[in-house]
């Protein structure tokens, strides 16, 4: 750790003492790479980081912020950056307004979200886990207004272009419940005009004690999709009116274990000779256009399955989970323990990726990973 990492760290844990509500959370994670023509050999890499919230009461609103910091092992460079940071406004009559930056979480699947226009709510990535991935994702900068009225709650988004921002972001959002059921619809626009925008449909409902079902979907209008083209050279297309649907349930065996499945179908990936032809294209000249599609984004068809089991007397937590690319057969699967206290979080996850040599994780790099994570409130 040189000296600068030091000195921030110092003066961010100093700055915590003085606010009234705060976590620290911190992330420290190896993952091992597996040799090929476009990865480097195989070693364990190691990155640190360090994050803050805080949140100052007032009378009509509230400041909120956070932060982190961290030092890869491959850079001896210390790096930090600003999450959030804004205030929260009460008009008045049901009105609010977030001005500032801001992290906006939409969805309600476990292991992809469709409707997360915004990117701000958790995913899984491929080597840091889901709360990893959302506790220390940036927000965007823009204002956030919501009118909470009678059974029903109304936000709209708007997002500007600047330095960091490559589009004009736009998200109206109409929460309500039907009967038993929770149902968010959203209208998501990028940049200018009306050609490139997205509907979203969200809804959840639990039937009796045991059983939860979850949907999350939307269709977008136009998307535009790498391409692998011929002898390394790569083309892109637009496809138009394309729909991605999550479809979830978890049942709860008991107080303290349950059982969640999803199945998830992509309409943006791709199938038959065209995902045969990017796994080939990928293992000869390298994964820059695989890439571009995203984890578990390659491919049309997906399956979650998830186990959670706590141990109250404990407070422990052990958590199994698998998912898997229906069409190649490859996948990665976890287990994790949390441990649970009034002031901390402790928590180990372990992931191992497997699949044929030709397939979506059989291609990855990364082979498996270990991180341990803690969060302390104050």
């Amino acid at each position: 750790m040189n000296n600068r990492l030091l000195f921030i760290t110092i003066y961010m844990l100093t700055t915590l003492i003085s606010v009234l509500q705060a976590d620290v959370y911190f992330l420290t994670e190896a993952i091992k790479y597996n040799g090929n023509i476009y990865s480097p050999a195989n070693y364990v890499a190691k990155d640190a980081l360090f994050s803050d919230k805080w949140r100052l009461p007032s009378s009509s609103f509230t400041f909120f912020g956070a932060a982190n910091i961290g030092q890869a092992a491959t850079n001896e460079d210390a790096y930090s950056k600003c999450q959030e940071i804004g205030v929260d406004l009460e008009i008045g009559s049901g009105w609010f307004a977030d001005i500032g930056k801001k992290k906006i979480k939409t969805g309600v699947g476990f292991f992809r979200k469709p409707t997360d226009f915004l990117k701000g709510a958790a995913s899984i990535g491929l080597n840091r886990s889901s709360s990893a991935q959302e506790k220390l994702s940036e927000g965007l900068i823009g204002v956030d207004v919501a009118y909470i009225g009678d059974g029903y709650t109304v936000h709209e988004i708007y997002a500007p272009e600047t330095a960091s921002q490559l589009w004009t972001q736009n998200m109206l959002s109409f929460t309500t419940k039907i009967g038993d059921v929770d149902i968010s619809s959203y209208f998501y626009n990028r940049g200018t005009g009306l050609s490139d925008s997205s509907l979203g449909l969200n809804g959840n409902t639990v039937i009796g004690d045991s059983l939860e079902l979850h949907l999350d979907s939307k269709l977008s209008k136009k998307i535009t999709q790498a391409m692998p083209g011929i002898w390394g050279a790569t083309s892109s297309r637009n496809k138009y009116w394309i729909y991605d649907i999550l479809l979830g349930s978890t049942y709860a065996i008991d107080a303290n274990t349950s059982f969640t499945l999803e199945y998830n179908y992509n309409g943006a990936g791709l199938d038959g000779s065209e995902y045969d032809d990017l796994l080939k294209y990928s293992q000869l000249y390298g994964p820059s256009v695989y890439n571009s599609f995203g984890m578990l984004s390659a491919a049309k068809q997906y399956f979650y399955q998830r186990f959670a089991q706590t141990y109250p007397d404990f407070y422990l937590t052990l958590e199994l989970a698998n998912a898997s690319n229906l069409q190649d057969g490859s996948g990665f699967a976890s287990l994790g323990f949390t441990y649970t206290q009034n002031q901390y979080i402790f928590c180990i996850v372990g992931r191992n990726f497997y699949g044929m040599d030709l397939s979506e994780f059989g291609l990855s790099a990364v082979k498996s990973t270990l991180s341990a994570e803690c969060e302390l409130f104050f």
